[in-house]
């Protein structure tokens, strides 16, 4: 997770709003049936699918704000993923922070010791088994951060959903649109997307960034210039 000062500085003025209306949400009896089927595994969450045992495992990366709560608002995505894939999924719950390059390297970190967690608990073969890597938003940036360093040699292909290399502002009108998608149909105490967003989300994070003026590390331009030096162009994208 990010330092105790950015996570003040950034993570609290959303943090604070979102976790109260987002538990809120995660009390109702869909949203309870939905995280039935997440386990914990470390400081990872793990999905697993349905009657067989898991080939390969995606690492998900969530967007802003709403990569703290996969369980809640990515089940819709996930869960028919890995039902379909028989793939296990390993999502990498993270706080805002300035610092994306850090974000990066603890989610790293994270699914480091998920990976370890999940052959004792469930005999994975971690150094075998075959990885995806993906990330939506800001998640997709920080899968590409991970992919300019020394990739995963399991690591076999990255899908990156509506990636962002933007500032907090800016991914406002990206979180909305991704919201509709996974959120219209799952039945939330009767909230679709636009009411969900329209009601909570918006204008926390809206506030949050306009009071916050941030610039995140590494900013556009240097993730770009990143990418054409050490992105590796067999790796399947």
């Amino acid at each position: 997770y990010s330092s105790e000062r950015d996570g003040d500085e950034v993570g609290g003025p959303v943090a604070l709003v979102l976790r109260s209306k987002l538990q809120e949400l995660a009390k109702t009896s869909s949203a309870q049936r939905a995280a039935q089927r997440w386990q914990d595994l470390g400081n990872a969450k793990v999905l697993m699918p349905e009657n067989t045992i898991p080939w390969g495992v995606t690492h998900f990366i969530g967007g802003a704000v709403m990569g703290q709560f996969p369980e809640l608002c990515y089940s819709s995505l996930l869960q028919p993923f890995v039902d379909k894939t028989g793939m296990a999924v390993v999502c990498t719950p993270y706080q805002l922070s300035r610092d994306h390059q850090e974000l990066a390297d603890t989610a790293a970190a994270d699914l480091a010791e998920a990976m370890e967690l999940g052959q004792q608990r469930f005999g994975w073969a971690k150094d075998r088994m075959p990885r995806l890597a993906m990330g939506h938003s800001l998640g997709a940036k920080l899968q590409v951060l991970l992919c300019c360093q020394q990739p995963d040699p399991m690591l076999s292909g990255v899908a990156l959903l509506a990636f962002n290399n933007f500032g907090v502002e800016d991914q406002v009108a990206l979180l909305r649109e991704f919201l509709k998608v996974v959120q219209g149909n799952s039945g939330l105490s009767g909230l679709g997307g636009d009411q969900l967003w329209e009601t909570f989300l918006e204008p926390a994070i809206g506030r949050a960034a306009k009071l916050s003026g941030l610039q995140f590390t590494p900013g556009p331009d240097e993730v770009l210039d990143m990418v054409e030096e050490s992105y590796k162009p067999d790796l399947r994208t």
